[in-house]
């Protein structure tokens, strides 16, 4: 009975806006290749892959070397098997989960991925620093220390393609940079050196849902510097875990496969993923609770009425953030005042259904019908992870494009796409904030030289 109740309050969105359970109770096959377990692009990748799939997939089927765990994992353990094992269960305690150790073999099927180079197997995924691969061939990760962000993106690509084979579509290879936000063979893979610790300073994280999840599961690898704190309310339900990559089923009060503990504040959780500090309130309370405050940054991840409107009058030298769509797209955007065009506007609140946490429609669903995703969170909160890597290496005011899209359907058409959006005409964010008050707001912050 307990078993029931867990995969209907999980997958209650799923369920609600007409995602097949079916396909997803099929058993789905991950192997990790030896050569790809010795090294830490290929370890992230793994995990990464099977953190997103445990929150779709009920069977999952994992052949991994016995190798020591060389990253970090959300529910410890010395090696990588361990890892994965750990992993699953503290993600969904009924699931049919198989570990296998070579020379051990899984039965793999038509729902399988592997990371890096496993002969025999439809899909592998690899990495070459800033690029992440979905492969038709072997892949492989290269030892560059910029590769876990390549790898994290090929755990997003692999984790899309499981759900696109548990679908019955069998997608193409795709290669992407988030160095220059490109595909194909022109995507650079960008330099090999390491792209941490992130400093941006001072930073406020206005919701800690989907994306802010994924950004803080991420940058784990890569450490911080600076003071983050994360805000929010909410108190984590089970269907947050099926899209969160850092949320477990115990922070939704579900304790050996058991409901009915205390939930966790999503604050409380995100911000501990990296040690950050946390405000369990609304927007305004931490506004009113720190009149002194005034971060160099603030990510508004939160979709609350006004919200978005209410943090674009702040008078912020830059807004960055992410959001998913309904269009199975991952979504970076860039506000610089007077060249990009504000979050009101990029955002209207008549569109945000829109563009969410983590929501995507399946194939042939009509339009309003929205389906929780990991992989979609997953890759915005590593768009916007890239973004501030970016901003803090001086390059991100140089792309043209204030609007990036990880197109995560994996048509044939593209995977990737940028955009260069305005304020629309008569902007009321432009009309109450005069330009020079709004220049004098960020006056002795980080990233006021940038207005």
């Amino acid at each position: 009975m307990s078993r029931e109740r867990f995969y209907a309050e999980r997958d209650q969105r799923a369920a609600e806006y007409g995602l097949p359970g079916a396909p997803f109770g099929r058993p789905a096959a991950v192997v990790i290749s030896r050569e790809a377990a010795a090294t830490i692009g290929g370890q992230l990748a793994a995990i990464g892959l099977i953190n997103m799939a445990a929150r779709l997939h009920r069977t999952l089927r994992v052949q991994v070397p016995d190798v020591p765990l060389l990253v970090p994992a959300l529910s410890g353990g010395s090696t990588l098997p361990e890892a994965v094992d750990r992993l699953v269960r503290a993600i969904d305690p009924y699931n049919d989960l198989v570990i296998a150790v070579p020379p051990d073999s899984i039965e793999t099927t038509e729902i399988t991925v592997a990371v890096g180079g496993v002969p025999g197997t439809r899909l592998s995924i690899g990495a070459d620093r800033w690029v992440g691969r979905l492969s038709d061939h072997e892949a492989a990760f290269t030892n560059d220390a910029s590769t876990v962000l390549g790898a994290s993106l090929a755990a997003c690509l692999g984790a899309a393609a499981l759900a696109h084979l548990a679908l019955g579509e069998v997608p193409g290879a795709r290669r992407v940079s988030l160095w220059d936000f490109d595909e194909g063979q022109g995507a650079n893979p960008g330099p090999g050196d390491a792209p941490g610790p992130l400093d941006v300073g001072a930073v406020a994280v206005i919701g800690a849902g989907a994306v802010a999840s994924g950004l803080a599961y991420w940058l784990r690898q890569l450490g911080l510097t600076g003071n983050w704190t994360f805000v929010d309310r909410d108190m984590v339900e089970l269907h947050n875990t099926g899209r969160s990559l850092g949320l477990l089923a115990h922070h939704a009060g579900w304790i050996a496969g058991e409901p009915g503990f205390p939930a966790a504040a999503k604050a409380v959780v995100t911000a501990e993923l990296l040690g950050a500090r946390y405000f369990v309130g609304w927007y305004d309370d931490w506004v009113d609770a720190t009149p002194g405050e005034h971060p160099d940054l603030v990510l508004p991840l939160a979709n609350g009425p006004g919200l978005r409107s209410a943090i674009g009058q702040r008078g912020e030298a830059i807004l960055i953030h992410a959001t998913t769509s309904r269009s199975w797209t991952a979504d970076l955007h860039r506000h610089f005042p007077q060249r990009d065009g504000c979050i009101a506007c990029r955002l209207p609140e008549a569109t945000l259904p829109a563009l969410s946490c983590s929501t995507s429609p399946l194939p042939g669903a009509s339009v309003g019908n929205d389906a929780s995703l990991p992989f979609l969170s997953g890759s915005a909160g590593l768009l916007l992870l890239a973004g501030l890597i970016h901003l803090a290496g001086d390059r991100l005011a140089g792309f043209q494009a204030n609007h990036w899209q990880l197109h995560l359907d994996l048509s044939p058409i593209r995977t990737t796409s940028s955009h260069q959006w305005p304020c629309e005409a008569g902007c009321s964010v432009a009309r109450h904030l005069p330009l020079e008050l709004r220049r004098a707001l960020p006056r002795g912050r980080r990233w006021a030289h940038l207005d």
